[in-house]
């Protein structure tokens, strides 16, 4: 039953990316673009559609009739939001019946530790980092939906590295990359990966890429990557025996994620780019910087946050200058500078003095 549900998701999903690419057709012919781009995404849509149709469960589900049809064409798709992607029981279900003959113990810690749920943060929830964001738009998104356009040469780049400052998005650009290319996203970090027990961290890392391979198209996100991938010049004080075999284990995987057909992608992110071992640098051919936010990046952002605050009396001038103010600032920084601000009223009818507390009265 529970494999059935997953299949009838997948065909919902089929039919929300055929909207996107039927309703993409539609605005190239509307602004006078070119007829065979206008074509190659009707051919697209029309296919994922077929594909949609043809999964069993669909073919014995009740499908609205054509009286709903004009009906439901004038709603735009909302393909960006995490409710068009299967949930993560689903994922799981889907995927155990291809990977029998791996540890079950070892299994579950994937999907409970590891596999998130899917995220309904967008490219358009975060503020700045405009280059970074059209950079990951054609590298990993394009691709994930057009992927009979990026073949050969064009062949997008399996491994890409976000380093830069503390605090400013990285992981919430993962985030929205996973979610807005439809990729399954499996979220890493050094404590889920790192085991006392001899051989168990190097079966983890194997087991994760096996899992990526049944879920794909999916992306392994290594958060904090260099306290996985340290350099091995390091020596046994910035990282142990066991550091060593899972940077190799993570090595090998790599290279075949490196070679083969599959849609997996590894994104790693950190702040300390000069740990990383060379081999495993090498692996991240695509490197975007993250950097601390603009002035005009600093200005969105707190609009943001302060947007829907009742009691937030800041005008656009306010919050320009506050902006201005506010150099070198995070954006970690400037989200707690505005939650300490927005306690700042609570504070006052809380805890100012009373003329009895002075003892006026």
């Amino acid at each position: 039953m529970a494999t059935s549900c997953s299949v009838l998701q997948l065909a919902k999903t089929d039919f929300k990316a055929a909207c996107k690419y039927i309703e993409s057709g539609v605005e190239v012919e509307e602004n006078g673009g070119d007829p065979k781009d206008a074509i190659a995404f009707y051919r697209d849509g029309i296919k994922l559609l077929e594909n949609a149709l043809s999964r069993p469960s669909v073919k014995n589900a009740n499908l609205p009739n054509n009286h709903d049809a004009p009906k439901q064409q004038t709603q735009k798709p909302t393909t960006n939001k995490a409710h068009s992607l299967p949930s993560k029981e689903d994922i799981k279900s889907a995927a155990m019946s291809k990977l029998k003959k791996f540890d079950k113990a070892i299994l579950s810690r994937v999907f409970d530790d590891v596999l998130t749920d899917p995220s309904d943060i967008t490219f358009d929830n975060i503020a700045g980092n405009e280059e970074a964001k059209e950079q990951l738009k054609q590298t990993v998104i394009y691709p994930a939906l057009r992927p009979e356009l990026f073949t050969g040469l064009r062949e997008p780049v399996r491994g890409i590295l976000l380093f830069g400052p503390p605090g400013n998005g990285k992981t919430l650009l993962a985030k929205a990359v996973a979610n807005e290319s439809k990729c399954v996203f499996l979220n890493i970090s050094a404590a889920s990966v790192l085991s006392k027990w001899v051989g168990e961290s190097e079966r983890f890392v194997k087991t994760l890429f096996a899992v990526a391979r049944a879920l794909e198209p999916s992306i392994i996100f290594l958060d904090e990557v260099d306290a996985l991938l340290v350099t091995r010049n390091a020596g046994v004080s910035s990282g142990s025996h066991v550091t060593q075999r899972v940077l190799t284990q993570f090595l090998a995987e790599l290279d075949g994620v490196g070679s083969g057909k599959e849609r997996i992608l590894v994104l790693g992110a950190t702040n300390r780019p000069q740990d990383l071992d060379d081999a495993a640098l090498r692996r991240f051919p695509k490197r975007l910087l993250i950097p601390m936010p603009s002035e005009e990046a600093r200005v969105q952002l707190l609009t943001n946050l302060l947007r829907g605050q009742q009691d937030a009396a800041l005008s656009h001038e306010d919050i320009v200058r506050i902006a201005r103010l506010t150099k070198n600032y995070s954006a970690s920084d400037l989200t707690q500078l505005a939650k300490d601000a927005a306690l700042g009223p609570i504070r006052c009818k809380l805890f100012a003095p009373t003329s009895q507390s002075l003892g006026f009265t």
